[in-house]
């Protein structure tokens, strides 16, 4: 889960469910999707969310 805080406003952003193969790059991952949102303008709690669904894929097996 991701605690987001920004001027007054607080958000829970539950964690996405994956089956796990790797966790390397997971953290780069999040904070490079969530500067990329941030840098198009988006909310503080969009740019999480998009950083915890690149940091999913990332760290995930491939659906068969």
């Amino acid at each position: 889960m991701a605690f987001v805080q920004s001027d007054g406003y607080e958000a829970k952003i539950p964690a996405i469910k994956v089956k796990l193969v790797s966790t390397h790059g997971a953290g780069d991952e999040f904070i490079g999707a969530l500067a990329a949102e941030l840098a198009r303008g988006a909310t503080l709690e969009r740019a999480v969310n998009s950083g915890n669904e690149a940091a999913a894929r990332l760290v995930s097996s491939p659906e068969a």
